[in-house]
């Protein structure tokens, strides 16, 4: 799950979560995934909150 924390709620939602591409591809490459394919990531949740003081991304692992 991606929680994004952001100063305001002027962002667009599916412009923001674009980024998660470019997140698990380096979390790929960092050795934090295995993969970032189908078989790897069965489901991507996104929540976006407010956090004026200090915006940023955070991951969640969710497991069944």
């Amino acid at each position: 799950m991606f929680v994004w924390y952001n100063k305001d709620k002027r962002i667009d939602a599916d412009n923001q979560s674009f980024a998660q591409k470019f997140i698990l591809d380096g979390m790929q490459k960092a050795g934090l995934i295995a993969n970032d394919n189908a078989k790897t990531i069965l489901a991507i949740y996104h929540d976006f909150k407010v956090d004026k003081e200090k915006p940023r991304v955070e991951i969640e692992e969710m497991r069944n």
